[in-house]
């Protein structure tokens, strides 16, 4: 038996360990209960790249599948602003003047179902640029075929960046006025992600109603033929004589645009567009139908929001 130390030295030694002991045992119980501050929590989720990824990716997801519908509804508001500025810009325009340009139109329609049309006359071109333009503005006319929910400006020629805008008018044909031996052409685009314009073209059907307001002579034309013609075949859109056609005309099939879908109008009185100048109102079926995809992938969002939250919770209080 060791002797007793009454210096008290192995007393105090005793008493330090435990001190220290506690100590460290407090530590570790304050390290295992320290919680991150709300700061800290979003501090930590603006830096984790993994989060940035998943929402760039869901956005350009999101643009991706919904541009079309978008795209669409823009640009029918920019055509819809077009015929507006157009139609105002008529009905603020001389009586005596729209009378002389419309005069103009039919004795051009005349000289060329007498004479033709040669595209690379110069001259030619500078004469048919001016017809039906109300100062600066390109549109000729306006074009409407209620059964498919269609108002387009329809513009001098067919490049390119007119058939992004609108309809365009084919330059060798007869100008949308009417008249015997006249026949007219217009084309638009089908399939264009950004705009409809003709792509229900195929819906039509014989006896179908279309028009034409040029200033302020309104011309209607009842569908009498369709046919699909190759590309080269352009005997379809002659001129007849003492006929009185227009004729409308958009690439098919679809993404292939092989061939070419004609739709051909006979001149009829305009009391059989029993609906007059104005255009009925056509539901964007296209953003209908996709409400409930939008609707669907926002409750997924919500859900998976929701338990992503609850999984982290249980986490922290150390229940899963």
């Amino acid at each position: 038996m060791p002797a007793p130390d009454f210096d008290g030295k192995t007393e105090r030694t005793d008493s330090a360990r435990r001190v220290l002991r506690l100590k460290s045992g407090k530590n570790n119980i304050m390290k295992k209960q320290k919680q991150p501050t709300p700061s800290e929590n979003i501090e930590g989720k603006k830096r984790n790249p993994k989060n940035i990824i998943a929402g760039l990716i869901f956005l350009a997801g999101f643009c991706i599948c919904f541009y079309p519908m978008f795209a669409n509804l823009v640009n029918g508001v920019r055509m819809g602003e077009a015929v507006s500025e157009y139609t105002n810009q008529s009905a603020n325009t001389d009586e005596a003047v729209k009378a002389q340009m419309l005069a103009a139109a039919d004795a051009y329609n005349m000289d060329i179902a007498q004479r033709g049309v040669n595209v690379h006359d110069p001259a030619w071109k500078a004469t048919y640029d001016k017809q039906l333009k109300l100062g600066i503005m390109p549109i000729m006319g306006v074009l409407s075929i209620r059964k498919i929910g269609v108002r387009l400006p329809v513009y001098h020629g067919t490049d390119i960046g007119v058939l992004q805008v609108g309809a365009g008018h084919f330059e060798p044909s007869s100008l949308p006025v009417g008249g015997p031996g006249t026949h007219s052409v217009v084309t638009a685009h089908t399939g264009l992600p950004s705009a409809r314009m003709f792509t229900d073209l195929h819906k039509l059907q014989k006896g179908d109603i279309f028009s034409y307001v040029c200033l302020d002579r309104k011309v209607t034309y009842q569908v009498d033929d369709i046919k699909t013609v190759y590309p080269d075949e352009t005997g379809a859109v002659k001129i007849e004589p003492g006929q009185d056609l227009s004729t409308l005309i958009t690439c098919t099939p679809y993404n292939l645009n092989a061939t070419r879908l004609l739709v051909r109008g006979r001149r009829v009185p305009n009391s059989y567009d029993v609906q007059g100048l104005g255009m009925t109102f056509v539901w964007p079926w296209d953003a209908v139908a996709m409400a409930p995809y939008i609707l669907s992938i926002l409750l997924i969002l919500v859900l998976a929001h929701h338990l992503v939250r609850r999984r982290r919770q249980l986490k922290k209080t150390g229940k899963e």
